[in-house]
């Protein structure tokens, strides 16, 4: 329902006829409306594009430019166009109110004018206008919000995107694991362009550090603790004993837990830290080490399937202690041994008829089942196209990594 019009409003009334602009002059005052008078067409138009009435009262019949002529003109102008017209006749033909309608009129008022209808008819209309023009600033304003935030959504998607770009080159060159594998494959699938799986393949002594992470959260919280742990593993790396993976993978929790503040039996604002399976492998023996944070080495031999397990104690949390003792584990191998590392994001992800988690004992039976013949390459392309099907339409849960390699 409409709410009675209180405020004035300017009103533009246009008739060739004195008295007529009397009735209407004096009636609208009585409404504390302001009110424009023009007794021709040529002079309605010129004050309506210069004083943009808010309701013009337009004689039909005129010499000149009549009612019909400049009701065209006042809509085909984009500054007159919004403005509603009420049409004043004496003409009765349902044809001439047609004809005025189809020219953008809003009503028609009969001649002679009655005061009560004049009233009701343009504070009706007035209200309309009122009402429109709230809605339309009150789109306008949406319109404004909505590009603005499209505007910023756009930012965010190209500071992403660089971020990527950063994260990306933080990932280590093909020439370390060439040097120190014979063959290898390196799949890494943010679920997110950025994300909170990780690899390393850092020199350490004589041989090299292969090791996969998957940090707290995924996107752009998980890139930012992939940064974190990057640091303590740099920092690990320059402290610790050559090789002693065990020593490595406690000191990156005590530097985690310090750069975040979150030591043990505490509370605070974040508890993040991550999961981590590490390989030290020298070039020239038969075995390598292994020492896993919640993560598993599996090593294929032809068909065999071997999990050498890693303890069930994270990095970083609240709930490990800082002086954590992690396990190391020396394994042995023969020539052609393959060995992986793969993050949760591969187990956990639901998909197949049933809808369930793609899981542990269907990666183990994707591996046994691989050609020998084919490369570390091949295999990576096999893996990922069984996990794609399985995954079908299903949105993917988190980052996917797995890391294959074959030791010289």
């Amino acid at each position: 329902m409409l709410e009675t019009v209180t405020a004035s409003a300017t009103i533009l009334a246009v008739d060739d006829t004195p008295d007529n602009l009397d009735i209407v002059r004096g009636v609208l005052k009585e409404q504390q409306h302001r009110v424009l008078c023009a007794v021709n067409g040529e002079r309605a138009l010129k004050l309506a594009t210069e004083k943009s009435p808010d309701l013009i009262l337009l004689d039909v019949m005129m010499p000149g430019i009549d009612g019909h002529e400049v009701c065209r003109r006042l809509k085909a102008d984009a500054v007159t166009r919004d403005i509603p017209v009420i049409f004043l006749t004496a003409l009765s033909d349902a044809k001439d109110e047609r004809a005025g309608l189809e020219l953008g009129a809003v009503d028609y008022i009969a001649k002679p004018l009655s005061p009560a209808i004049l009233t009701a008819r343009v504070n009706t209309h007035l209200s309309l206008k009122r009402a429109r023009d709230a809605m339309q600033e009150q789109n306008r304003l949406l319109e404004s919000e909505v590009q603005e935030r499209k505007r910023a959504q756009a930012e965010m998607v190209d500071s992403i995107r660089y971020a990527s770009r950063i994260q990306q080159a933080t990932l280590p060159a093909d020439d370390l694991f060439r040097e120190f594998c014979s063959d290898y494959f390196n799949w890494w699938q943010p679920r997110d362009v950025v994300g909170g799986d990780i690899y390393w393949a850092r020199r350490w002594g004589d041989g090299l550090l292969l090791a996969l992470g998957d940090c707290t959260g995924h996107g752009v919280p998980g890139a930012l603790m992939t940064m974190v742990v990057s640091g303590a593993i740099d920092r690990a790396l320059q402290q610790q004993p050559v090789g002693n993976l065990a020593y490595l993978l406690a000191a990156i929790n005590s530097y985690i837990q310090g750069s975040l503040g979150q030591f043990y039996g505490t509370e605070g604002g974040s508890d993040d830290g991550l999961d981590m399976g590490a390989c030290y492998i020298v070039k020239g023996r038969n075995t390598l080490k292994f020492s896993g944070a919640r993560f598993d080495l599996y090593q294929q031999r032809k068909g065999e399937i071997t999990v050498h397990k890693g303890i069930r104690k994270s990095l970083g949390y609240r709930s490990i202690p800082r002086d954590q003792q992690y396990e190391e584990v020396e394994i042995s191998f023969a020539p052609g041994d393959r060995f992986y590392l793969s993050s949760d994001g591969l187990f956990d992800q639901v998909g197949g008829e049933k809808r369930r988690g793609f899981g542990k004992r269907r990666w183990m039976d994707i591996l046994a089942e691989l050609p020998p013949e084919k490369s570390m390459t091949e295999y990576r392309q096999i893996i990922s196209t069984i996990f794609e099907q399985y995954q079908g339409n299903e949105p993917r849960r988190d980052d996917v990594s797995v890391l294959g390699f074959i030791c010289p």
